[in-house]
Order: C-alpha cells, then structure tokens, then sequence
C-alpha cells in the first residue's frame, strides 16, 4: 500500500471512525453494526448449506483408475475397532462467550438431548478491529465484540471445566477459532475500501492453561517485534525536538520601515517551535519502542507468515490447528462513506493449505469438501507428499458445525466420529492427533452406520484409519468395509475407494448390510500408499461420509 493510500485510509477513519450507511436507511452505523452484519452473513451462509450438492459433487469417471481388483466376501471375524470407544463429537461450538445464541450450560443440555457425546467449545480468541494512522502505530481506533479475551482465558477453561465435572458422561474441551490476521485494503478501480480476510480462522485445540490462550498471536495480542537499522530512524523526533526548543527560544532582530523610518523590532520563532515541539513529542511517544516494531501489522497483506506463526506457536504448546471452512467466502456491502464503497471480503482460502506446515487438519465438512477433501483434491496433494516423505506428519480431516444458534436439532448435522481408548478428554485428543476419526454430513448418521474400515496382510495382522501397515515383498493390502444402510434410506449412496487421490473401486452401496474385501493385486511395493472412503448421496454424488486414511507401506 502507499503511503498516500495508507493516508487516505486514516483519513476515512479520523474523519469518519468508520461510519458507514445502509443502502436503504440513512442511519449511521459503526463498527459495531458491521461486526452484526458479519454474524447475519454467517447465519445466511449456514442456512444456504444444503444448496451445495452440485459443487461438492465431481466428475468421477475423469479420474478413476484402472486397476484389477480383486473382490471376497468372507464371514466376517472379529472387527478392530471392537476395541475402541466410539464417540460423536459435536466440533466448532460457538457460546454466548463469543456472539453465539447459547451458553455453554445451554449448549451442554442441547448435547444431551441430541445423544452426542463429545462437545468441543471453540468460541473466538478475540473479535476486536484497529484502524488508524499506519505512521503512527501506537494512536488507533478500534472497536470489539465479546470473546474469550474479554471474558478472560482462565474464566473460559474454567466454566467449561466445571460443565465437564457436572455432566459426567458427556465429555466438553474447550478449545478457540482464532483470528490471527486481517489487513485493510484499497481497491482503487471500484472505489472500495476492504477489510480483507477477518473470516480466515483457524481452529485451535489442545491448549491447556489460560497464558497459552492469552498469547496467540494475532493483531490484538500483537506478533513479536523485529529489529531493524531502519528502526534507528525512530530517534529523529528528539533530535527534532531539541530544534523545536531551539526555535522556540530563538529572536532575531529586525528593522521595519514605517512611514519612512526604519525601526528596530525584535521577532520571534514561538509558534513555529510549538508546532514543531508538537509534532515531535507525538512522534516520540508513537516510536516506543524505538529499535524494534511488529513483524505483521493490518496495513499490508502479510501472505500466510501471520497463519504459519500460529501454527507453530500452537505446535510449540503441544495443541492442534485444524484450518476451519477453508473455502469460505463472503463479500459484504456495508454501504458508501465519503463516496467509497465499504466492505468486509474473505476469498476461499483453501490454497493456504498448501502454502503452510505443521497443521493438523481441516475441517472438511461443511465447507472444505469441493476442492480441499475431494478426490484427487489439495488434501489427497498434502497426502501424497507425506508419503513421498516430504511431510513430517499426515493430516486429518474432521467435521464442523459452527454452530452458534438456531434450531437445537441442528447441532448433529455435521459431526465426527471418534475412536478412542479412553472415554476421557485424553483419550478424545489423542484420537484426534491420531486421525482416529471419520465424518458425517447432512444428519448422515442417521441413516449410514459405519461399522469397519481397515486393512490385513496375510497373516490377518489389521490396521485401522489413521495407522500403517507394513507389508513383506509380495504380499498385497486387503481392505475390509463394512457399512449398514437404514432400509428407509430412499436415495442412492455410492462408495469411492480411493488410493492415493485416484478412484481403486466405486460400488452403490445396497439397504441393510454392506460387507466386503477389496485386496489390490497391484500395490507397489517401492512407496506409500494412502486409502481412504468417501459416500456420496444422490445422482449428483453429494458428499456425506468421508475416513481419514490408512497408509500402506513396504518393509524394506
């Protein structure tokens, strides 16, 4: 941004703190409305959800794979995840804490009632915007919204510690959707001014004591200070203000000429000094600290360091990060001010997923399964790299509600499915670290029981989704499935066995049960591979039920 830009952009926000007007009233609304408008945009985005079958559906025959396969259906012997708890987890709530319809007690009862047996709390980190003068860092306006920040980090864990204890088998972590960045933004050819990617979030689980909270980094917490000798520059305000005082003191004597005569007459610099006195005092007060200053500030666009900041500094805290609706998008009309357009814009950001490391996973129900999660999508991309050895770690995909109100029943229409070895809050994290889950969409739990996904070598050694196993030279995968299919169920579902981002099998899954063995004849014993499920639903394929993968990979 230039600085005349950066000028007008501070212009707008001392001579108007960020007054816009609605197209159909001449009423006055600050940031306050705005961040109201945000949440009745969110609210519209959710109830336009199920509209979205045709862009979630894909073109499969394009990437289907030609493979021989070969097809059993043995008895059925003992099932691995027989071992496991499975638990449904409600992900992504959003309380009272943070703009939401429901407290946390509220959303608990509404738990139970619905059956569902984990319940993750991710009210937002902060939900505060600055604007000002970019040359003058420490003088901004800002207005902010409740969220855990105003409530306090250790009241925040300490509340939902206390619904855990009180509601015994439902098992309540609290957890955060975190606004790292956003950035403003002038858009010269129409006139518009932005407040680009305040919807980018990131959902943060895992963190344990209210400090960790407290430091996210974010533009509120503020990203840590960077040196540079350009810094040394923020010293010129004293130098100016002992030249100030100089001036301020200084009299010059002059001669006149009046009515012919000259005259002697003293003249001073006062308030040419003042002026300068002024300015410098200003200065000197903004430029603390003087040698250093935030890496990351909201006048220009950072790229992905703020995300990948966060990332890491949740690793660090021994947390998760799982990137929330990464194909999100909005564009809101606040009105006109001082004839330039306002708006608030968040473009689909799943592209980020390829551009940061260290993450653990996306949320890929509701809005993450067209281009992230779907077959042969950036997720299968992110896959493939980890067994190419060019990842540390996979990555998991889970379901989100963003729930934040609304009908009650609505809480179980996107929920995951964990397996656990504890039915406690350890164990739900370490099934979640582990990729130990699958996804439903659409109420899909009602109708579609997932039973078994995993897979054998010859000596009937098994593995599970989120695991590996090792194979002897020679030997093939054989993967077991097995799903039961409501008998009320009207519409179709087809399965898509996918193996490293390519259709293996694809089959119209029958009513009642569905059992059977997939080997693939023609595994490569030279790399890992990865396998995972998707069902989608109707003619158009509609994407409800999708695994984590399982990896497959050759003793050397």
């Amino acid at each position: 941004m230039t600085l005349f830009s950066k000028f007008l952009v501070i212009f707008l926000a001392l001579y108007f703190p960020f007054q816009v007007f609605s197209q159909d009233q001449s009423k006055n609304s600050t940031l306050e409305d705005f961040l109201k408008v945000m949440k009745e945009e969110e609210s519209k985005t959710k109830s336009q959800k199920k509209k979205q079958s045709k862009s979630d559906s894909l073109n499969i025959g394009v990437i289907k794979e030609d493979k021989k396969i070969i097809k059993k259906f043995p008895n059925k012997d003992s099932n691995p995840y027989s071992e496991y708890h499975n638990l449904l987890a409600a992900i992504h709530l959003d309380s009272q804490i943070s703009g939401g319809d429901y407290s946390l007690r509220e959303l608990a009862d509404i738990l139970n009632e619905n059956k569902i047996d984990i319940g993750i709390f991710t009210d937002h980190d902060n939900m505060k915007i600055e604007y000002g003068l970019p040359f003058l860092r420490n003088f901004s306006f800002s207005q902010e919204k409740n969220s855990i920040s105003t409530l306090g980090e250790e009241e925040y864990i300490s509340r939902i510690n206390s619904l855990r204890n009180h509601y015994g088998n439902l098992i309540l972590l609290h957890g955060s959707e975190v606004i790292p960045y956003y950035f403003w933004e002038i858009d010269w050819e129409s006139l518009t001014f932005k407040i680009m990617n305040f919807h980018k979030h990131l959902l943060v689980l895992g963190l344990e004591t209210a400090e960790d909270y407290a430091n996210l980094p974010s533009i509120k917490s503020g990203y840590k200070n960077n040196f540079s000798f350009w810094y040394l520059l923020n010293i010129i305000p004293f130098i100016t203000l002992w030249f100030g005082v100089k001036i301020f003191r200084t009299v010059i004597n002059t001669q006149v000429r009046k009515y012919g005569v000259l005259h002697d007459k003293k003249r001073g610099f006062k308030r040419e000094g003042s002026i300068i006195i002024v300015l410098s005092v200003i200065y000197i007060l903004n430029n603390f600290p003087y040698f250093v200053a935030p890496i990351y500030d909201q006048y220009e666009d950072s790229g992905e360091k703020p995300y990948q900041e966060l990332i890491d500094y949740v690793n660090a805290k021994g947390g998760m990060v799982f990137w929330a609706h990464p194909e999100k998008s909005n564009n809101l009309d606040l009105g006109k001010t001082l004839g330039m357009n306002v708006r608030m814009q968040t473009k689909d950001y799943s592209n980020s997923l390829a551009q940061t490391t260290g993450w653990t996973g996306f949320a890929t129900f509701w809005e993450g399964a067209k281009r992230t999660g779907s077959i042969g999508g950036i997720w299968d991309q992110q896959l493939k790299q980890f067994c190419l050895s060019n990842q540390e770690n996979p990555t998991w995909s889970i379901s989100e509600l963003d729930f934040d109100g609304g009908d009650p029943k609505n809480i179980a229409e996107s929920l995951t499915l964990l397996y656990t070895h504890e039915r406690d809050k350890k164990g739900v994290l370490k099934a979640i670290r582990k990729g130990r889950m699958v996804n439903f969409r659409n109420f899909a739990h009602t109708y579609l029981s997932f039973n078994e996904f995993s897979v054998k070598n010859s000596k009937d050694f098994k593995k599970i989704i989120g695991e590996t196993l090792s194979l002897e030279k020679g030997e093939n995968p054989v993967f077991r499935l097995d799903f039961d299919i409501d008998e009320k169920m009207k519409e179709k579902l087809t399965l898509f066995f996918i193996k490293d981002g390519k259709i293996l099998e694809e089959r119209i899954l029958e009513k009642g049960e569905n059992y059977f063995e997939i080997e693939d004849a023609e595994y490569t014993h030279r790399q890992k591979s990865f396998y995972r499920v998707i069902i989608g639903k109707g003619e158009q394929k509609f994407f409800v039920f999708m695994t984590n993968p399982i990896f497959v990979s050759s003793i050397e």
